[in-house]
């Protein structure tokens, strides 16, 4: 961790911003704090502390790149299971005001389409699938658990 420090001065503010948004958009950033000063006509200090290396925005491509993916694994039946599951995730996602992988990771919705013969009792014994989960989305993503939850929330459905 190391400290980077910037005076930017009210009456030549442009330069100093500019190398200050340099510096931050570079650097992986840990934190960064400021204060405004009335002394010497007014100027912002700015205290950065980052770690040398990768940039934040270099990570995160880093993170990307490295991501699986896990419809490579997926024949084409499957990878259609896969796509209808992930747009009812959004679905469900969006009316618990939830993160998506809240409901379901891609990981665990590539298991679940791969499995042939879908069911509560068969997603129970795969890996990520946990009880509160089959209690809470079991009946929207396997067809004839529960008819009249079955497939696609509709937007009157109540998934509380």
């Amino acid at each position: 961790m190391q400290f980077k420090f910037f005076l930017i001065p009210l009456a030549d503010m442009e330069s100093t911003e500019q190398e200050l948004n340099t510096f931050l958009r570079g650097h992986r950033i840990l934190h960064v704090e400021r204060h405004f000063c009335t002394e010497a006509n007014g100027y912002w200090a700015v205290c950065v502390e980052y770690v040398d290396g990768q940039s934040s925005s270099d990570n995160q491509m880093a993170i990307r790149r490295n991501r699986k993916d896990y419809t490579k694994e997926l024949s084409d039946t499957e990878l259609q299971r896969f796509e209808s599951f992930k747009k009812i995730r959004r679905e469900l996602a969006q009316q618990k005001s939830l993160p998506a992988y809240m409901v379901f990771t891609d990981a665990e919705l590539a298991v679940l389409a791969s499995v042939t013969n879908l069911s509560e009792e068969t997603a129970a014994n795969l890996k990520g699938v946990t009880p509160s989960k089959l209690r809470d989305y079991a009946s929207y993503f396997f067809p004839g658990q529960n008819d009249e939850k079955s497939g696609e929330p509709d937007a009157g459905d109540s998934i509380d």
